[in-house]
């Protein structure tokens, strides 16, 4: 149960990180953005990192980890 809510969690940062990034692309005339994980080598100019945080910063004021009830596993049977 708490994988699944924190996983649900990173998704719902993930959406927003994407939206984050969709906006200041648009508004400073980016067609293309990569992960830095994917770049082996570019100009630190070029990194959004700091505008998509703060961005994040104002935009986000919490993200809620929803766990619910774990279902026990069904008791094994006994054979004699």
């Amino acid at each position: 149960s708490l994988d699944r809510a924190a996983a649900n969690a990173i998704a719902n940062l993930e959406r927003e990180i994407v939206k984050a990034v969709g906006e200041i692309a648009k508004k400073d005339g980016y067609t293309m953005v990569v992960r830095t994980q994917s770049v082996i080598v570019a100009e630190t100019e070029m990194d959004i990192t700091d505008k998509v945080l703060s961005a994040l910063d104002k935009n986000i004021t919490n993200i809620k980890l929803v766990v619910e009830d774990a279902k026990p596993a069904p008791a094994e049977t006994k054979k004699n």
